[in-house]
């Protein structure tokens, strides 16, 4: 950023504070959820493509979003760290490619995640992650992350919004993963991430089927960006706004990308498989936004434990 900016002004207690964003000791655990392609496609278009009128393209790279249920013991500005705090967060992840077209074909740029939907449970996150660095975050409860025996019996999210559009606002369940069965022999845990790369890729190779239809891609080349991906960094693209105090619009609006850093890989575990149920909330559609619907099938979840930090964010388009 550029050191011509106005200083930020702080009074009566601070809530926002800027990046890096340190996460020490945290775990993920991680579920593919099953989506509908065109409403996946249809937003990355809303939140990117429209307001850049065409200058920025996101397209998305599988027919499932993931969806991470996050437990950060230590979590601090290493730029201004007065003490640090902890969250519990929800985070619906959609893999996404940077593409631009030439002479009527579609080019990989670079591989992005999109965070369509952040539920978190502390005030310093909800305020840092929408003011500095454009994560669209909102509000509520999240259980059972908090389990570290390496076998949590599910996991449960509420939101703070209107379960009815008209309706009083509360907290409402969103959704709920219960534990059906353990994982099985078969899915041993891994502690580097050349390990979890490789795991990876083999289902990838197997399952063309996941891929997005939107997604023209070259084999070669996306391992090889996938593989840059997980072994150093990788961009999170996000649309920071702030509305103008009296009207419908934005008085600063910029597409972002952020980089997440691993600072130490802990472990990679397979937690069993789940049952997933969904809730219907007026204020955070799920359904309409990406299609996201509950079924009968299992989902295999997983988790990761690691250190990282969310670094501030690279301007690729400003209004």
């Amino acid at each position: 950023m550029s050191n011509d900016l106005p200083e930020y002004v702080t009074h009566g207690g601070a809530l926002s504070f800027p990046a890096p964003i340190v996460i020490e000791d945290g775990s993920l655990n991680g579920f593919f959820i099953k989506a509908e392609p065109h409403k996946i496609s249809n937003l990355l278009d809303r939140v990117f493509h429209v307001p850049s009128q065409g200058k920025v393209k996101y397209v998305p790279i599988f027919t499932y979003v993931y969806m991470t249920l996050g437990n950060m013991p230590k979590i601090y500005s290493s730029t201004i760290n007065i003490g640090p705090t902890t969250e519990k967060e929800l985070t619906i992840w959609i893999p996404a490619a940077a593409v631009h077209t030439k002479n009527g074909q579609q080019y990989i740029d670079r591989l992005v995640v999109f965070p369509s939907c952040v539920i978190v449970d502390d005030p310093y996150s909800l305020v840092s992650g929408r003011e500095a660095l454009g994560f669209f975050k909102s509000w509520g409860r999240i259980s059972g992350v908090e389990d570290n025996s390496g076998s949590p019996q599910g996991f449960e999210v509420q939101t703070f919004g209107h379960k009815e559009i008209g309706d009083q606002a509360d907290y409402h369940q969103l959704l709920k993963f219960e534990k059906m069965t353990e994982p099985g022999e078969d899915h041993p845990s891994l502690y580097t991430l050349r390990e979890v790369f490789e795991y990876l890729t083999d289902i990838l190779r197997k399952r063309d089927d996941i891929f997005h239809p939107d997604f023209k891609w070259d084999l070669k080349l996306f391992y090889n960006l996938f593989k840059d991906m997980w072994e150093k960094e990788f961009p999170i693209a996000l649309l920071k706004q702030l509305r103008d105090s009296g009207s419908t619009g934005a008085v600063y609006q910029a597409i972002l990308e952020s980089m997440a850093q691993i600072n130490k890989f802990q472990s990679f575990h397979f937690l069993g498989f789940y049952q997933f149920s969904l809730s219907p909330v007026a204020s955070l559609p799920l359904e309409e936004e990406l299609g996201i619907e509950p079924d009968s099938s299992l989902h295999l979840g997983t988790r990761v434990n690691l250190d990282f930090q969310i670094n501030g964010g690279t301007e690729i388009w400003k209004a």
